[in-house]
């Protein structure tokens, strides 16, 4: 026992730190070997940096008896905490020293502070406005300089201040009504703040996200704020502008019409200007497709539908014949509902002939200004939408005011394969999204995928590719691969689909450029706001397992130091009465303090045959294998038998039982644990039973049991039982080991244990096991 403990010790002489003995873990740790070390002195192994230190060790181990919960460090690099205590070994004061490996906790407290400083350093470079408040009172934790920049308060004299000494809200009453939202929804959205900046008192516009989190203990809230007061003044600007501009082009000189979306003439205001050639009485009532060529049909149609979809004005040039003379119109479509628009016609022949160039200018001038308000529409959606979808959506509706397609997906590339993850104009999406296709040689994007192409232009995809071949893809011609490329890297396409031939151009494809850039950034701000979250979480995840941890260190520190130093008490205290004992012939006595120092060594041997395999539960000593769960319940009977008869316990085993996928001795140790408890509070019943059996399953495992109708066990402590060295009765016999043994070989099985019981009315203990190969 002494030399298999995982536990290093060793035993050195008081005065001189002479090598005695030690176990393997010892010189494993030390990085000494018995040959050099045993019969030496500690000094000569620099295990000591000072000779001093070791003389005020001696001196204070003399002056207390033991010393416990020292952390030592050896020049192999590994750590450990150690506990001392004074003997008397053959007429000499010798030191028995145990050290407990702690080299790994102190990596996982090192992980856990790089991680932490991981987020300090996301939270303190994040653009976004982010701080921490505490729950109740609003007390102001952390914050960023982004948060310290959008609202003018200084660190130093608002750090630790609550929200009323700061005057963050309008009014208490409305802070606690958002409390109790909080409290309630655990997460909040509120797109419109608007607050005025601590100093300069200047307007700010943000959309606020808040997050209840748990903060060493404490509920505080995560407050994110994304300043949008640009953007918003420029959209105030923008809408002002448009308004402006209705309401000139409407007072224009035209022939005005109101006109159905199917083409049909529903009313008519004259101009004083134009002199119409046909009587409005002749076509009030008909439709369009009655009087002008199909060529004007076509085109009125086709701004007809796009301007009551888009309800943005819509505008087209035509020539007429009439009489022998040609004459131009300038039609201008502006959405009234979802079934009228109004079109405007001013004739532009008088000056058609001097204003080719400025109408070239003018148009040209007007398609800027189309694409720049999309464009700044597009950065507002990056900006306010983190969801990845919807920012997509969003884009590529905008995309189409400036570049009419008829149909656009976008696709991630991952390897050799691209994934649509949105489109439009694809009906229904359901179809498209997430399907995924392997890039073949005849793939038309290859050269953008490929090679050094910046975008891909086909007019006619039916001519020059195989790849659109199928039935709903026939009316396809014109197509546009546009790069998605995230800090360089590419990462997927834009690919636009037209029904016309040559439906885009060089210039198309350009502009298209710019709304590829706003996708990409829509995608990585997804992607950093996931892995923020993710980061949270984990950060989370490692402070609750360093806190279980630190409590089960804490319960196995307080064994070791107590359980295993009262028996050597016992053991040295009774090594003086044998001697008395001896000197004075009482043979009775010599009897029974040898016999009380057998127990106090059988009771030393017990727990650390107990702690030997916890700590061999983390690893499966052997191959799991189908296994008959009535032959590993029979094994474990075959163990405790003599229990079971010395009680005189009745046991009722069920019959053909499911076969479970488990390391075989691993649950006989499961049961054996199981059925020695059962019996040991059962045999206070006149009747004692124990059955064993299966209920039902959970998640498709067996559910198993053990039921005894012994002493029972308190609600309240049914999850504390499976703790490392919990008993419920200190006086009883065990180490306290056995129940958290078990749980840990059920839970390295991929299963669960939970109890049912009532004080009085005995256990049942059920647990899951894996029929099959987790993997």
């Amino acid at each position: 026992v002494f030399n298999n403990n995982k536990v290093a010790i060793s035993i050195i002489t008081l005065e001189e730190g002479i090598f005695l003995e030690a176990n393997e873990a010892f010189w494993q740790i030390t990085g000494l070997s018995p040959e050099k070390a045993l019969g030496h002195s500690v000094l000569e192994f620099d295990l000591w940096i000072n000779p001093q230190d070791r003389t005020n060790f001696v001196k204070e181990i003399k002056e207390k008896g033991s010393l416990s919960n020292v952390e030592v460090t050896y020049p192999t690099g590994r750590k450990s905490l150690a506990y001392y205590e004074l003997i008397n070994l053959k007429d000499q004061l010798c030191v028995v020293s145990m050290f407990y490996d702690v080299t790994e906790l102190r990596q996982a407290e090192r992980a856990l502070q790089e991680s932490e400083e991981r987020f300090r350093l996301v939270f303190q470079a994040s653009p976004v406005a982010i701080c921490i408040t505490t729950l109740e009172e609003g007390r102001l934790v952390d914050a960023n300089q982004a948060y310290w920049n959008l609202t003018e308060y200084s660190f130093e004299e608002s750090l630790g201040k609550t929200a009323e000494e700061l005057d963050m809200w309008e009014s208490l009453e409305d802070r606690k009504l958002f409390v109790e939202d909080i409290k309630v929804k655990r997460s909040l959205t509120n797109p419109n703040y608007e607050f005025l900046a601590y100093k300069t008192h200047q307007p700010r516009s943000v959309i606020a996200f808040y997050e209840l989190i748990e903060l060493k203990e404490q509920t505080c809230v995560l407050s994110m704020f994304y300043d949008v007061t640009e953007q918003r003044q420029i959209q105030e600007a923008l809408r002002n502008a448009e308004s402006r501009t209705r309401a000139i082009l409407e007072s224009m000189p035209d022939m005005i019409f109101e006109i159905s979306k199917d083409g049909v003439f529903l009313d008519y205001v004259a101009s004083t200007e134009i002199t119409p050639l046909v009587p409005p009485s002749e076509f009030i009532g008909k439709s369009i497709r009655q009087l002008f060529p199909a060529h004007i049909v076509k085109q009125t149609l086709f701004s007809l539908e796009r301007a009551i979809a888009t309800e943005q004005l819509h505008a087209f040039e035509y020539e007429l014949k009439h009489e022998g003379e040609t004459r131009f119109f300038e039609a201008r479509i502006s959405a009234v509902t979802d079934e009228t628009a109004i079109v405007m016609v001013r004739d532009i022949s008088q000056r058609k002939w001097v204003e080719t160039e400025r109408e070239k200018l003018i148009a040209e001038l007007e398609n800027k200004n189309a694409e720049s308000e999309t464009l700044r529409e597009s950065v507002s959606i990056v900006v306010e939408t983190l969801d990845k979808s919807e920012a997509i959506d969003r884009i590529l509706e905008q995309l189409e005011k400036v570049i009419p397609y008829n149909s656009a997906s976008v696709q991630l590339l991952d390897e050799n394969m691209l994934e649509i993850v949105s489109t439009r104009g694809l009906e229904p999406k359901s179809e498209y999204i997430g399907v995924r296709f392997a890039i073949t040689a005849d793939e038309p994007a290859n050269d953008l995928l490929y090679g050094d192409a910046p975008y891909v232009l086909i007019d006619d995809v039916q001519v020059s590719t195989n790849v659109f071949t199928e039935e709903k893809q026939r009316k396809i011609h014109g197509w546009m691969a546009i790069p998605l490329r995230v800090k360089g890297k590419l990462i997927g396409i834009i690919a636009l689909d037209g029904y016309e031939v040559g439906q885009f151009k060089k210039s198309d494809a350009e502009l298209a450029l710019t709304y590829a850039n706003q996708v990409a950034i829509a995608i990585e701000n997804a992607r950093l706001f996931s892995e923020l979250q993710n980061e949270l979480i984990e950060r989370k995840r490692l402070i609750e397992e360093l806190e279980v941890k630190n409590a089960e260190l804490e319960r196995f520190t307080y064994t070791v130091s107590h359980d295993l130093k009262s028996p050597l008490i016992t053991i040295k205290g009774f090594l003086g009465f044998l001697e008395q004992d001896s000197l004075s012939g009482n043979v009775n006595r010599l009897r029974s303090d040898i016999q009380r120092i057998s127990d106090a060594t059988n009771k030393m041997q017990s727990l650390l045959n107990e702690l030997l395999n916890l700590s061999r539960v983390g690893r499966l000593v052997n191959q799991s294998q189908k296994n008959s769960f009535n032959e590993i319940v029979q094994d474990a009977i075959d163990i405790v038998q003599g229990r079971l008869q010395a009680n005189n316990i009745q046991l009722r085993v069920q019959e053909n039982m499911p076969s479970v996928y488990v390391d075989r001795p691993r649950i006989v140790e499961v049961l054996q644990n199981l059925i020695d408890n059962a019996a040991k509070f059962a045999r206070f019943h006149p009747k004692p039973l124990i059955e064993i059996g299966q209920d039902g399953y959970e998640e498709e495992k067996p559910i198993f049991f053990v039921r005894d109708n012994g002493i029972g066990i308190d609600e309240t402590h049914h999850e504390r039982i499976f703790g490392l060295f919990n008993k419920l009765d200190a006086d009883s016999e065990g180490t306290g080991v056995g129940l958290a043994l078990v749980k840990r070989i059920v839970e390295l099985h991929g299963g669960r244990i939970w109890v049912k019981s009532e004080a009085g009315k005995g256990a049942t203990f059920y647990f899951t096991l894996p029929i099959e190969s987790e993997s």
